[in-house]
């Protein structure tokens, strides 16, 4: 018996694994083709057998909501549980882009109403500090009317003087009028100013008022 003729049954045997082999692999590749199962590597299958990368989803762009206001707003700034700006933010989603500082300001608050194209909406507090109307009121119905121009779709609220002396209701007519006249909404918190648990040692709200005031701008920001 020749070296050959021992070989052939052993090369018969292999051939017959090989095809065995084939067949096992085409039954799977079949079987994950009917099912839509995901071969091992985390891609998708599609019929023609090819992996495809799972496609990331995009994160959306939180809204913005600009803060204009004196130390009505500052306050919070200073003494963090006294804040109105966070909470509101935080409660309505939106990333909050504040300038603290007074109505004379005219040229920083243009640059950053102009810097914030994307603000969805615009809260102004202002007339807590204002010594006047008569210099208070044309101030504050050109930023007003500077918001407008800038953000035609914002949301405004604008809210009242927090104080209860003799200037207080010129000041929130002078507030109410200018807002009006550009479809804003005005909040009132001369009642909450009135309040003394409402507030603090400063003049300004305590931690009890800034959470009153925090319910009526949630309000306001989410009225239709």
């Amino acid at each position: 018996m020749t070296g050959t003729d021992r070989g052939g049954p052993l090369r018969w045997v292999d051939a017959v694994l090989v095809l065995l082999a084939l067949a096992v692999v085409a039954v799977w590749v079949l079987a994950l083709d009917r099912t839509g199962a995901t071969p091992p590597g985390g891609g998708a299958s599609t019929s023609e057998g090819i992996v495809e990368s799972p496609v990331p989803t995009p994160v959306a762009e939180q809204a913005r909501i600009l803060w204009l206001g004196d130390s009505l707003q500052g306050v919070g700034v200073e003494d963090p549980v006294r804040d109105v700006v966070g909470p509101v933010s935080t409660d309505l989603a939106r990333d909050p882009v504040r300038f603290d500082g007074s109505l004379r300001a005219a040229n920083g608050l243009r640059s950053i109403i102009r810097a914030t194209p994307d603000a969805e909406a615009v809260v102004l507090l202002f007339g807590t500090d204002s010594a006047d109307v008569a210099t208070f009121a044309p101030r504050f119905q050109g930023l007003v009317e500077e918001v407008r121009r800038t953000l035609p779709d914002a949301d405004l609220v604008c809210v009242g003087p927090w104080r209860t002396d003799p200037a207080a209701p010129a000041l929130l007519r002078a507030i109410d009028r200018s807002c009006a006249e550009v479809g804003g909404r005005v909040v009132d918190v001369t009642d909450l100013a009135a309040t003394p648990e409402l507030r603090a040692a400063d003049g300004r709200p305590s931690p009890a008022g800034a959470d009153q005031l925090t319910a009526r701008l949630l309000i306001a920001l989410d009225a239709d």
